[in-house]
């Protein structure tokens, strides 16, 4: 099964859309860091940008809050 991400970016290329993984992994404190830090996914086509959180459903409601915490918010 592949991860969360690479399936909700194959829907969003399926879907039309141009799609770039904006996370990355700092190998010295072994984390993944989120653009703005909530964002994983930004998408561009049908003349929107759409920047894209991946969460499971057990974790929707820490991520709602991570981004209502987020810089960018």
């Amino acid at each position: 099964m592949s991860s969360l991400t690479a399936r909700s970016k194959a829907v969003l290329v399926e879907r039309g859309y141009q799609v770039a993984l904006v996370e990355h992994y700092n190998s010295f404190t072994r984390r993944k860091h989120d653009l703005w830090g909530c964002i994983d996914l930004l998408a561009i086509g049908h003349g929107e940008t759409v920047a894209i959180q991946v969460t499971s459903k057990g974790h929707l409601s820490e991520r709602r809050h991570k981004i209502e915490e987020a810089e960018a918010y």
